[in-house]
């Protein structure tokens, strides 16, 4: 697994900058792992399916604009993990998948 800080753009203290994933990273498969608020355009150079996103931000990031949200980039995402049941079944129902 490939820890994507760089696609990181969330605030300094963020409780995810405290997660330490890349003490896991020889144990995972090879995916890239982004976590919380990221930079999307960080996944225009990863294969396709090859990200799983971890991201606190929902539902909120909806009120956000769209440019925010990973939906346009769902080519590249193999998983979505969030922390909300109502933004996971919306997204499932409205793109067709079992991907949040």
């Amino acid at each position: 697994m490939y820890v994507m800080s760089g696609a990181f753009w969330g605030y300094r203290d963020d409780p995810v900058t405290s997660f330490n994933f890349e003490r896991f990273a020889h144990e995972a498969s090879d995916y890239n792992l982004a976590v919380g608020f990221i930079n999307l355009k960080c996944l225009d150079g990863c294969p396709d399916n090859s990200v799983v996103i971890m991201c606190f931000e929902e539902p909120n990031g909806f009120f956000g604009p769209e440019k925010f949200l990973c939906h346009a980039h769902l080519n590249k995402v193999l998983k979505v993990f969030t922390i909300c049941p109502f933004t996971a079944e919306w997204s499932n129902n409205r793109f067709s998948g079992n991907r949040w």
